[in-house]
Protein backbone atom coordinates (compact mmCIF):
# COMPACT_ATOMS: atom_id res chain seq x y z
CA UNK A 1 0.00 0.00 0.00
CA UNK A 2 1.19 3.46 -1.02
CA UNK A 3 1.01 6.27 1.19
CA UNK A 4 1.01 10.49 0.25
CA UNK A 5 3.57 12.80 1.99
CA UNK A 6 1.86 15.60 3.86
CA UNK A 7 4.09 18.03 3.17
CA UNK A 8 4.74 17.48 -0.52
CA UNK A 9 2.20 15.64 -1.83
CA UNK A 10 4.24 13.04 -3.21
CA UNK A 11 2.83 9.10 -3.54
CA UNK A 12 5.58 7.43 -1.23
CA UNK A 13 5.94 3.19 -0.50
CA UNK A 14 4.18 2.06 2.43
CA UNK A 15 7.68 1.21 3.88
CA UNK A 16 9.78 4.58 4.09
CA UNK A 17 10.54 6.85 6.87
CA UNK A 18 10.87 10.22 5.17
CA UNK A 19 9.84 11.59 1.66
CA UNK A 20 12.45 10.58 -0.96
CA UNK A 21 11.51 14.17 -2.71
CA UNK A 22 11.28 16.59 0.32
CA UNK A 23 12.55 15.05 3.54
CA UNK A 24 9.69 15.02 5.43
CA UNK A 25 9.75 12.05 7.90
CA UNK A 26 6.52 9.90 7.40
CA UNK A 27 4.82 7.39 9.49
CA UNK A 28 4.09 3.94 8.50
CA UNK A 29 0.25 5.10 8.31
CA UNK A 30 0.71 7.64 6.56
CA UNK A 31 0.79 10.60 9.33
CA UNK A 32 3.15 12.98 8.70
CA UNK A 33 5.32 12.91 12.29
CA UNK A 34 7.32 16.42 11.24
CA UNK A 35 10.87 17.53 11.38
CA UNK A 36 13.50 15.70 12.85
CA UNK A 37 17.51 16.42 12.77
CA UNK A 38 18.55 14.39 9.44
CA UNK A 39 15.10 15.22 7.93
CA UNK A 40 15.58 18.97 7.88
CA UNK A 41 19.30 18.10 6.95
CA UNK A 42 17.84 16.19 3.75
CA UNK A 43 15.07 18.49 3.07
CA UNK A 44 17.47 21.77 3.12
CA UNK A 45 19.91 19.46 0.72
CA UNK A 46 17.15 19.62 -1.66
CA UNK A 47 15.75 22.52 -1.62
CA UNK A 48 18.72 24.55 -1.40
CA UNK A 49 21.46 22.26 -2.88
CA UNK A 50 23.01 22.51 0.18
CA UNK A 51 25.68 19.81 1.41
CA UNK A 52 27.09 20.47 5.01
CA UNK A 53 29.52 17.25 4.66
CA UNK A 54 30.77 18.63 1.68
CA UNK A 55 31.30 22.35 3.05
CA UNK A 56 32.82 20.80 6.46
CA UNK A 57 35.04 18.85 4.12
CA UNK A 58 36.15 21.78 2.14
CA UNK A 59 36.32 24.18 5.67
CA UNK A 60 38.99 21.13 7.12
CA UNK A 61 40.77 20.98 3.75
CA UNK A 62 41.40 24.80 3.76
CA UNK A 63 42.39 24.65 7.61
CA UNK A 64 45.07 21.69 6.96
CA UNK A 65 46.31 22.13 3.17
CA UNK A 66 44.95 25.87 2.33
CA UNK A 67 42.55 26.85 -0.06
CA UNK A 68 41.71 24.41 -2.86
CA UNK A 69 40.78 26.86 -5.01
CA UNK A 70 39.51 25.13 -8.21
CA UNK A 71 36.71 22.82 -5.65
CA UNK A 72 36.17 25.93 -3.92
CA UNK A 73 35.27 28.46 -6.54
CA UNK A 74 33.47 25.46 -8.75
CA UNK A 75 31.18 25.05 -5.73
CA UNK A 76 30.80 28.94 -5.09
CA UNK A 77 29.81 29.43 -8.99
CA UNK A 78 33.40 30.86 -10.48
CA UNK A 79 35.73 31.74 -7.60
CA UNK A 80 37.11 34.74 -8.16
CA UNK A 81 36.89 36.14 -4.59
CA UNK A 82 38.38 33.14 -3.32
CA UNK A 83 41.57 33.08 -5.80
CA UNK A 84 41.58 36.82 -4.78
CA UNK A 85 42.24 35.51 -1.15
CA UNK A 86 44.20 33.00 -2.30
CA UNK A 87 46.50 34.82 -4.28
CA UNK A 88 46.71 37.80 -1.54
CA UNK A 89 47.99 35.38 1.05
CA UNK A 90 50.10 33.75 -0.99
CA UNK A 91 51.79 36.52 -2.11
CA UNK A 92 51.80 37.31 1.70
CA UNK A 93 53.48 34.43 2.63
CA UNK A 94 56.14 35.29 -0.32
CA UNK A 95 56.64 38.35 1.13
CA UNK A 96 56.54 37.68 4.60
CA UNK A 97 60.36 39.08 5.98
CA UNK A 98 60.75 41.51 2.57
CA UNK A 99 62.21 44.64 3.92
CA UNK A 100 61.75 47.59 3.39
CA UNK A 101 64.25 50.61 3.32
CA UNK A 102 66.29 53.33 2.30
CA UNK A 103 69.79 52.52 1.46
CA UNK A 104 71.91 55.78 0.13
CA UNK A 105 74.86 56.62 1.94
CA UNK A 106 74.84 59.78 3.80
CA UNK A 107 77.39 61.29 1.52
CA UNK A 108 75.43 60.57 -1.91
CA UNK A 109 72.89 62.14 -0.48
CA UNK A 110 74.49 65.52 0.30
CA UNK A 111 76.17 65.35 -2.50
CA UNK A 112 73.13 64.84 -4.60
CA UNK A 113 71.42 67.69 -2.67
CA UNK A 114 74.08 69.89 -3.60
CA UNK A 115 74.56 69.43 -6.64
CA UNK A 116 70.70 70.00 -7.67
CA UNK A 117 70.76 73.17 -5.40
CA UNK A 118 73.55 74.55 -7.51
CA UNK A 119 72.42 73.68 -10.56
CA UNK A 120 69.32 76.04 -8.99
CA UNK A 121 71.18 78.82 -7.61
CA UNK A 122 73.17 79.30 -11.08
CA UNK A 123 70.28 78.94 -13.29
CA UNK A 124 68.30 81.59 -10.97
CA UNK A 125 65.42 78.90 -10.11
CA UNK A 126 65.21 78.02 -14.17
CA UNK A 127 66.54 74.46 -13.62
CA UNK A 128 64.26 73.82 -10.50
CA UNK A 129 62.15 70.81 -12.12
CA UNK A 130 65.55 69.66 -13.26
CA UNK A 131 67.02 69.71 -9.93
CA UNK A 132 63.58 68.24 -8.58
CA UNK A 133 64.49 65.13 -11.12
CA UNK A 134 67.43 64.87 -10.35
CA UNK A 135 66.78 64.07 -6.37
CA UNK A 136 63.66 61.64 -6.96
CA UNK A 137 65.33 59.78 -9.40
CA UNK A 138 68.45 59.49 -6.96
CA UNK A 139 65.90 58.89 -3.66
CA UNK A 140 63.89 56.21 -5.87
CA UNK A 141 67.15 54.09 -6.72
CA UNK A 142 67.67 53.69 -3.21
CA UNK A 143 64.64 52.46 -1.50
CA UNK A 144 63.61 49.10 -1.64
CA UNK A 145 59.51 48.10 -0.72
CA UNK A 146 58.67 45.14 0.50
CA UNK A 147 62.03 43.66 -0.75
CA UNK A 148 61.57 45.50 -4.46
CA UNK A 149 63.73 48.57 -5.54
CA UNK A 150 61.40 51.56 -7.52
CA UNK A 151 62.96 53.71 -9.92
CA UNK A 152 61.57 57.29 -11.13
CA UNK A 153 61.68 57.52 -15.18
CA UNK A 154 61.03 61.64 -15.11
CA UNK A 155 62.79 64.46 -16.19
CA UNK A 156 63.02 67.91 -16.43
CA UNK A 157 62.01 68.28 -19.73
CA UNK A 158 58.39 66.61 -18.81
CA UNK A 159 57.72 68.59 -15.67
CA UNK A 160 59.03 72.28 -16.97
CA UNK A 161 55.47 72.27 -18.97
CA UNK A 162 53.63 71.78 -15.97
CA UNK A 163 56.05 73.95 -13.84
CA UNK A 164 55.57 76.89 -16.51
CA UNK A 165 51.22 75.87 -16.01
CA UNK A 166 51.43 75.94 -12.31
CA UNK A 167 53.23 79.16 -12.28
CA UNK A 168 50.94 80.98 -14.41
CA UNK A 169 48.01 79.65 -12.64
CA UNK A 170 49.34 80.90 -9.32
CA UNK A 171 49.87 84.29 -10.56
CA UNK A 172 45.98 84.66 -12.50
CA UNK A 173 44.30 83.33 -9.14
CA UNK A 174 47.18 85.28 -6.99
CA UNK A 175 48.32 82.60 -5.43
CA UNK A 176 45.42 80.32 -4.82
CA UNK A 177 46.18 77.76 -7.00
CA UNK A 178 49.26 77.16 -4.50
CA UNK A 179 47.00 74.65 -2.57
CA UNK A 180 47.44 72.88 -5.80
CA UNK A 181 50.69 73.20 -6.87
CA UNK A 182 52.01 70.31 -3.81
CA UNK A 183 49.26 67.70 -4.89
CA UNK A 184 50.03 68.37 -8.35
CA UNK A 185 53.64 67.37 -7.93
CA UNK A 186 53.21 64.59 -5.59
CA UNK A 187 50.97 63.44 -8.21
CA UNK A 188 53.05 63.56 -10.84
CA UNK A 189 56.39 62.50 -9.24
CA UNK A 190 53.95 59.09 -8.49
CA UNK A 191 52.89 58.52 -12.38
CA UNK A 192 56.98 58.29 -12.63
CA UNK A 193 57.54 56.08 -9.72
CA UNK A 194 57.88 52.06 -10.40
CA UNK A 195 58.84 49.12 -9.25
CA UNK A 196 62.11 47.98 -11.25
Amino acid sequence: MSIQCRNCGSILEDNVKFCRFCGNSVEQSGVNQGYDTYAQQVQQQVTQGYDPNMYNQQAQQQATQGYDTNAYGQQQGGGSFQQNIYIGQSMGVQQQGAVSKFDGSVLDTFLVALGASLLVGITFGIATPWAICIMMKFIFSHVIIDGRRLYFDGNGGQLIGNWIKWFLLMIITFGIYSFWVMPKMYDWVAKHTHFA
